[in-house]
């Protein structure tokens, strides 16, 4: 059983322009599993860049004691894929990427050839995943999991989720990382 006191953080990144920007920002919402707000972190990483497992790392090493990281899926700055694996060992802390939709990792990989300098780390990260599909207030979300089990990592985001069927920490990271690009948030990761 999980305690509401627990901390998670929840990792997003912020619109950027392809081609325009070399940076975008991420940013870290850490708040208790009852949603409770305790801090916001600001990264940087680079678009299609190498760096967000390094700059995810950072945040969760700064944060203090958090029960796990939620990751808004691998990729961070279009193509620059983080190894969750990686950031789990770092830290010491669990990690669990969640999406909506199940990712297409051969057609990321193609994007990936085509579009960065060093594909073949990244395309290995990506296909040495497990992607497991879960239930969240009756929609399908779709988990890769480091440093914990599927039952864990279920229950973390079943008491991270307030309302919806979003974790409350990716929610507000989604947000304010919109907010810090547009002046203004829209939608839901």
């Amino acid at each position: 059983m999980l305690k509401s006191g627990s901390r998670v953080i929840g990792i997003d990144d912020a619109p950027f322009r392809r081609g325009v920007d070399r940076k975008t920002h991420i940013v870290g919402v850490m708040s208790r599993l009852s949603g409770y707000v305790e801090k916001v972190f600001v990264g940087e990483v680079t678009v299609d860049g190498d760096d967000s497992t390094e700059r995810i790392s950072d945040i969760v090493s700064s944060a203090g004691n958090v029960l796990a990281v939620l990751t808004d899926g691998v990729t961070f700055g279009g193509l620059n894929v983080c190894d969750i694996r990686k950031v789990a060992e770092a830290t010491g802390v669990p990690v669990i990427s969640f999406v909506d939709h199940m990712p297409d990792v051969e057609r990321m990989a193609e994007a990936i050839q085509k579009h960065t300098v060093r594909p073949e780390g990244k395309i290995g990260i990506l296909r040495a995943l497990t992607t497991h599909r879960v239930e969240v207030d009756g929609h399908a979300a779709f988990l890769n999991i480091e440093g914990t089990d599927l039952d864990t990592a279920r229950e973390i985001i079943r008491a991270s989720t307030i309302r919806g069927h979003t974790p409350e920490p990716l929610r507000l990271a989604h947000l304010i990382a919109g907010a810090l690009k547009n002046g203004v948030s829209r939608g839901r990761p």
